[in-house]
């Protein structure tokens, strides 16, 4: 299936020119492998947190939090046209700091399969 495709889109670009299709080619083989790769089951107690229904309502609430967030600090500014105050600030690097330690978490649980593969983002 993936190399039909490439194969369909190379042939396109062939009319554009061989400098062309020899820089898309090799782009669109390792995009086909990275999509090929199937991440293996995770265990331990780590994994269980990470990929819990729980964890996952935590990292909603805190979306939906930061927005609320975004939401009444830009009102704020706009209100006022001063800067916020000190424990907005302090809100905003806790905000920071949890997506921080969420994207560590999930990295060490999913290693690259985080980034490419058949189930990343």
């Amino acid at each position: 299936k993936a190399f039909r495709l490439e194969r369909a889109i190379s042939a396109r670009l062939h009319d554009a020119g061989p400098l062309l299709t020899w820089l898309t080619v090799p782009i669109f083989r390792l995009l086909s492998w990275t999509n090929s790769l199937r991440e293996p089951p995770r265990s331990g107690r780590l994994a269980r947190i990470v990929d819990s229904k729980l964890f996952g309502l935590l990292c909603f609430v805190v979306i939906a939090l930061n927005a609320f967030f975004i939401i009444i600090t830009t009102d704020m500014e706009m209100a006022s046209h001063e800067s916020l105050p000190k424990y907005l600030a302090l809100v905003e690097a806790a905000l920071v700091a949890w997506y921080i330690v969420e994207l560590v978490l999930k990295m060490l649980v999913h290693r690259i399969h985080f980034l490419v593969g058949h189930d990343a983002p």
